[in-house]
């Protein structure tokens, strides 16, 4: 049974001029390749289910041909096919990590487009922080695509944006959370800092703008994560450490001079008797009178 792939149809996609409203464009057979997977489309009819692209001309199909065609969406196990970046983020779990296979018809992007799109490099850094924010939260609720937090309560942060909101993102200060956070060293105590960075931030929010005004506001959490970790960092100073161990020392040497004045204290309190009488006693050898 022959089977179309999300590569086949990708070629199709950028030969198409898609209606701007529409579910129809007009393909352009311009090359061999273009006319063999239409040819596929035409002449099998669960490749046609796959595809879901139907030609509406009659006439023969030829090379330099342009045909008027009717677009639907794929099937969902081989990709994604959107009309901007706003229905890509619409495809399920898209805010949480890309998706395999997808064609946003405006600009004609897909995973591997190259150069990278500048939106399309905001997106992926936009996930990576997702991720670590994730790591950082209670918990994900992947089925409401919500990052949960817990301080005094639950606090909760939709993963709700849309494409106009990448437009804002600074890539840099997201850079400087991720670079933070990357060194193992104290890397749950920068988390929980991350936290609390992002709660103080989105605290004043509606719940349903708060990751959208998290990711606008990147700087001041950046700021936050910054000066949140050199408070910690100034706990492990070395003339913080010195003095804590001088302290101890000095603690320790009045402990003992304490015990030492108690023992004397207490010597000074043996009567004067007892002592006179210890000194009058004998030695003796044997079991005698004297004993």
């Amino acid at each position: 049974m022959a089977k179309i792939t999300f590569d086949q149809l990708i070629l199709l996609y950028r030969h198409i001029a898609f209606d701007q409203n529409g579910d129809q464009g007009r393909l352009s057979i311009a090359t061999p390749e273009v006319l063999e997977v239409i040819q596929l489309i035409e002449d099998d009819q669960d490749v046609a289910v796959d595809a879901d692209i139907v030609v509406l001309d009659d006439d023969a199909l030829q090379v330099g041909q342009i045909v008027s065609v009717r677009v639907g969406p794929p099937r969902t196990a081989l990709g994604s096919l959107v009309r901007d970046f706003d229905g890509l983020l619409d495809t399920p779990e898209a805010r949480v990590k890309e998706p395999r296979a997808y064609f946003v018809i405006d600009g004609g992007i897909t995973p591997d487009i190259d150069p990278c799109p500048e939106r399309l490099a905001t997106y992926r850094k936009v996930l990576e922080f997702t991720k670590l924010v994730g790591e950082a939260a209670a918990y994900v609720d992947q089925s409401k695509r919500e990052l949960i937090f817990i301080k005094d309560g639950k606090f909760s942060v939709p993963l709700a944006y849309k494409a106009a909101g990448l437009d804002r993102v600074s890539v840099s200060d997201a850079d400087a959370i991720l670079s933070a956070c990357a060194d193992e060293i104290h890397r749950d105590q920068k988390l929980a800092i991350l936290a609390e960075a992002v709660i103080g931030t989105c605290a004043s929010q509606p719940v349903a703008v708060r990751f959208r005004h998290l990711t606008a506001n990147l700087g001041s959490a950046n700021e936050e994560v910054r000066n949140g970790y050199q408070l910690f960092a100034s706990s492990f100073s070395y003339s913080k450490i010195r003095n804590e161990i001088e302290a101890a020392r000095i603690d320790y040497l009045n402990k003992i001079h304490k015990t030492i004045i108690d023992i004397q204290t207490q010597l000074l309190g043996i009567p004067v008797a007892t002592v006179i009488v210890a000194s009058q006693l004998k030695v003796t050898s044997a079991c005698g009178v004297e004993f």
